[in-house]
């Protein structure tokens, strides 16, 4: 790495007892190396954190965004059984891959941020990325999940031949609503993260 080449040099020069920011004798040579190794560890690290993160927001976004077009697709049908077993994939792939987006993604920006040594509130992007992140979230837990559970219930009490009743449609007009709604703050807040706006 970069780093590491720069530390190189500078233990030739140190070695020699030339070069800028030389220091002379073996001690300054061995300093000189555990600085440049000590940088590679912290760029590691951040990379390390950097992967963690952007793995976590892949999971989340691609499980939000795939999950809501088959359920879609799976409600046109109007057939019970393709409804009732898309509505069952729907809440596991939610626990599995959302929740694990989720925790993947906030533990791999907090390790970002805190192997950066920034503020979680000094930068007005890192901070108001937060909140988007935070609103779209709740939106999830406090709507979007309660009416997934309602809707696997309705479908999971169906006997063979039997409708679906209008209150799960109700709910699913309201589920693609509210999906969309969270959607926004989350997609915002890749902007911020991306752009690193606002400065």
């Amino acid at each position: 790495m970069y780093s590491f080449a720069i530390g190189r040099h500078r233990e030739r020069a140190a070695a020699r007892g030339t070069g800028r920011g030389a220091t002379a004798g073996p001690r300054g040579t061995d300093r000189l190396v555990a600085t440049s190794y000590r940088t590679d560890s912290h760029v590691m690290s951040y990379t390390a954190w950097k992967f963690v993160h952007v793995l976590g927001v892949v999971l989340l976004v691609g499980n939000v965004t795939v999950t809501s077009v088959w359920k879609v697709f799976a409600d046109r049908t109007r057939e019970p059984r393709t409804i009732a077993f898309a509505q069952r994939l729907v809440t596991g792939t939610d626990w599995a891959f959302t929740g694990g987006g989720i925790v993947l993604m906030i533990g791999g920006g907090y390790g970002m941020a805190l192997s950066a040594g920034l503020s979680l509130t000094g930068a007005p992007w890192l901070l108001w990325s937060q909140v988007m992140t935070l609103l779209s979230g709740l939106l999830w837990l406090c709507l979007l999940l309660p009416i997934q559970i309602q809707q696997a219930r309705i479908t999971a009490s169906l006997a063979d031949g039997e409708t679906l009743p209008e209150r799960y449609w109700r709910l699913s007009r309201h589920w693609i609503f509210w999906g969309v709604l969270a959607t926004v703050p989350l997609a915002a807040a890749m902007w911020m993260m991306i752009a690193k706006v606002p400065r």
